[in-house]
C-alpha cells in the first residue's frame, strides 16, 4: 500500500502537490488552532456577534483588559525609521531615503492598516504581513492606499495561510504562500491565457432562492464574483507562483521571480512556539481559564447578592399585627397583639471570601500576562514611589521578548518596503531636508539621484518610537534633560558655538504642560549684554539637579581681579613702549 502512494506522489505534479499538502496542513493544523481562536475571539467580543443566551453574562473580561493593556504597549504610531551607512559619502542620500521611508509609512497609514491589524492578530494566533508590489487588481478592491507600482504591507489573515506541513520551524519550510481573493472578471482580464479555466468561487445574491441563500449553506453571496487564488513563495528557487485554489485546473498560472531580501515576502509576528512546530501558542490562550473562572465565581457572586433579603414571619393569628408592622414606616411605633407571634428571618448575601478568591484569581492573570496591572498603571504595588518605579521597570523587562519580536517583524517589513522603493525606476518623492535655525533645503528621492547600492545601507527602528509618549513624562524629561547635562556643559558649548534658545525652550516646556497663553506674558525684548557665569551646582540642592550659580559677591569679586589684571598688564605694556622709542631716537 505504501509503495502505490509513494507512486501516486511521483506521478503527481508540482502544483498538485502544493494544493494536497496545503490542505493536510489546513486540515492537521490549522483547523485545531483556528477553533480555538474562534474561542478566543468570542471571550473577547463578550458574544457580542451571538445571540443572547439567558443566564449567561461576560462581567468581567479579563481578555479586553489584557488587550487594551498590552496591545498599545507594543505599538501606538508610526516607527520613526534610522537609515545608516558605512560610507561617509552616502551619509547625504541615506538621509534622503530615510526622510522618504518615513514619508511613504505617514501617507500608507502603516501603524494604523499594517502594524497594529498584526499585533492583534498575533495575540489571538499568528501575525503574518505579505510585502509587494500592487498591481491593478489590488487598487480597485483594496482602496485608496494601493497606488499602481506602490510597494504594499498588506496583513494576511491566519485563516488563509499556506505552509509546509511537514517543516518544524518557520525557517526550514519548502513552500509559504496565502489564499486571496479577486473579481471573476478582472482575473480574467489579467490572466487572459488561462480565462476558460477562471470561475466563480463565490456565487452572487440573487442566483438562488433567498431560502438556499440563508438556509446555512457554506457558499458565501456577494454582489459580485470572485475567484480565489493562491500565491506560493518557494524559497529554493526564489519564486512566487500562482494557481487557482478552488478548480481542479492544476497549472501555473503566474510566476514571478522574488528578489528582495531575504526571507521572502511574508512576516511572522509570534511570541511562543512550542518545540518543532509552526503553530505559536499566543497569549490569550494563557488567560482563557482565568477568564473562564472570574465569571463563574461574579456568577456566583451575583446570585448571592441577589437572594440576600430579610422578611417578618408570623403566625396566621398575627396577619394583622404582620400587616401593621409591614406598613409601618422608619422609627415609627406599631402596635401588635402578640410580639412572639412575629420573628424576622435574613438570608445572608455575598459570602465575604469570594472576594479574597476574585482578588487572587486576578492577581494570578495579572501575573500570567507579566505583570499586567503594573504595566498598565492599574493600581499600586509598592509602598513608596522608589519601589514602584523599580517594580515598573522589571514588570517591563518581562515584556522586552514581545517588544523585541514586534521590532524584529517591523524591521524586517521595513526593509523589503525600502528595497521595493530603491528597485522602482520611476519613483520620486520630495522631502525636506531641514537644518534647524538655518534653513529647509528641498530635495527628492528618485531613481536617478541615488548613491551606492542597497546594500550598502542598513535600515533600523528608533527603539520605543513606536509607543506615544504621556505628554507629562515628556515635560519631566526635557526638564531633566536641561537641568542634568544641557546647563551643566553650557560652557562648553558655547565654546564650540552652540547655545541654549531659552525662549524656544520655555515655549516647548509650557505646551508639554499645557500652558495656553504662554505666549501672551513671555516675550523676548532686546537681549541684555550680560555674561555667561561658569556652571556650578548649589550643594544645597543635592542630586536633584536643579542648577546653581556663584554668588554676586564671587563674580564681582573676579571681575575685579580679571579688571585689575588687565590694568596691571596694560601699564606694562605702555612703559616697554615708551623704552623701545628712547632707545630709537
Amino acid at each position: 500500500m505504501a509503495s502505490i502512494i509513494q507512486d501516486e506522489n511521483v506521478k503527481m505534479s508540482f502544483p498538485r502537490r502544493l494544493k494536497h499538502a496545503s490542505q493536510h496542513f489546513r486540515k492537521t493544523k490549522l483547523e485545531p488552532a483556528l477553533d480555538k481562536r474562534m474561542r478566543m475571539l468570542e471571550a473577547w467580543t463578550a458574544d457580542f456577534y451571538k445571540s443572547l443566551t439567558k443566564g449567561q453574562s461576560h462581567t468581567m473580561n479579563l481578555i479586553d483588559r489584557g488587550i487594551s493593556i498590552i496591545v498599545p504597549y507594543l505599538v501606538m504610531t508610526n516607527p520613526s525609521v534610522a537609515v545608516n551607512t558605512k560610507f561617509p559619502e552616502y551619509r547625504s542620500w541615506a538621509y534622503t531615503t530615510q526622510l522618504a521611508l518615513e514619508h511613504f509609512l505617514r501617507e500608507v497609514k502603516f501603524s494604523d492598516f499594517t502594524l497594529r491589524p498584526a499585533v492583534m492578530q498575533s495575540m489571538f494566533g499568528l501575525g503574518i504581513v505579505k510585502t509587494g508590489i500592487s498591481r491593478a487588481w489590488q487598487v480597485e478592491i483594496q482602496g485608496y492606499l494601493h497606488d499602481i507600482g506602490q510597494p504594499f504591507a498588506d496583513v494576511v489573515d491566519y485563516s488563509n495561510w499556506l505552509y509546509d506541513p511537514s517543516a518544524k520551524s518557520l525557517e526550514d519550510g519548502e513552500f509559504a504562500g496565502d489564499e486571496y481573493l479577486i473579481p471573476t472578471d478582472i482575473a480574467r482580464d489579467l490572466y487572459p491565457k488561462f480565462a476558460d479555466h477562471i470561475r466563480p468561487s463565490q456565487d452572487l445574491f440573487g442566483t438562488n432562492h433567498p431560502k438556499q441563500i440563508t438556509g446555512g449553506s457554506n457558499v458565501d453571496y456577494t454582489l459580485k464574483e470572485w475567484t480565489r487564488f493562491q500565491d506560493y513563495w518557494i524559497p529554493d528557487e526564489d519564486i512566487i507562483i500562482t494557481l487557482l485554489a478552488d478548480s481542479s485546473y492544476n497549472k501555473i498560472i503566474s510566476t514571478v521571480d522574488w528578489e528582495g531580501p531575504e526571507g521572502g515576502p511574508y512576516d511572522y509576528l509570534a511570541y511562543k512556539y512550542p518545540l518543532e512546530d509552526v503553530i505559536p501558542i499566543p497569549p490569550v490562550w494563557g488567560w482563557m481559564d482565568m477568564d473562564d473562572i472570574i465569571n463563574d465565581i461574579i456568577r456566583k457572586v451575583r446570585k448571592q447578592a441577589e437572594s440576600q433579603k430579610t422578611v417578618l414571619a408570623y403566625e396566621s393569628a398575627a396577619e394583622k399585627d404582620a400587616d401593621r408592622v409591614a406598613k409601618a414606616a422608619d422609627r415609627q411605633t406599631v402596635r401588635v397583639d402578640n410580639i412572639q407571634s412575629l420573628k424576622p428571618l435574613d438570608f445572608a448575601g455575598v459570602n465575604p471570601e469570594m472576594y479574597k478568591w476574585l482578588q487572587y484569581v486576578e492577581n494570578q492573570w495579572s501575573a500570567q500576562g507579566n505583570n499586567l496591572y503594573t504595566i498598565g498603571g492599574r493600581n499600586a504595588m509598592a509602598d513608596t514611589l522608589g519601589q514602584e518605579q523599580m517594580l515598573l521597570s522589571n514588570a517591563s523587562r518581562s515584556l522586552d521578548d514581545m517588544v523585541n519580536q514586534v521590532y524584529s517583524f517591523t524591521k524586517s517589513i521595513l526593509e523589503k518596503i525600502a528595497w521595493y522603493m530603491w528597485t522602482d525606476p520611476l519613483i520620486d518623492i520630495p522631502v525636506i531636508k531641514r537644518v534647524p535655525g538655518v534653513i529647509d533645503i528641498p530635495s527628492s528621492f528618485s531613481s536617478a539621484d541615488k548613491d551606492g547600492e542597497f546594500w550598502d545601507y542598513t535600515f533600523d527602528i528608533v527603539p520605543y518610537s513606536m509607543q506615544r509618549t504621556n505628554p507629562d513624562m515628556e515635560f519631566q524629561k526635557m526638564l531633566m534633560f536641561l537641568s542634568q547635562w544641557v546647563l551643566p556643559t553650557s560652557q562648553l558649548a558655547a565654546q564650540q558655538g552652540a547655545i541654549l534658545d531659552v525662549p524656544e525652550a520655555t515655549k516647548s516646556l509650557a505646551q508639554k504642560y499645557n500652558l495656553r497663553d504662554i505666549d501672551v506674558w513671555y516675550r523676548t525684548v532686546t537681549p541684555q549684554n550680560a555674561g555667561m557665569n561658569p556652571y556650578s551646582p548649589d550643594k544645597n540642592m543635592g542630586d536633584t539637579g536643579v542648577m546653581g550659580s556663584l554668588s554676586r559677591e564671587q563674580n564681582l569679586a573676579q571681575q575685579q581681579g580679571s579688571s585689575g589684571n588687565t590694568s596691571k598688564e596694560t601699564g606694562n605694556a605702555l612703559r616697554s613702549a615708551k623704552k623701545e622709542n628712547m632707545k630709537g631716537e
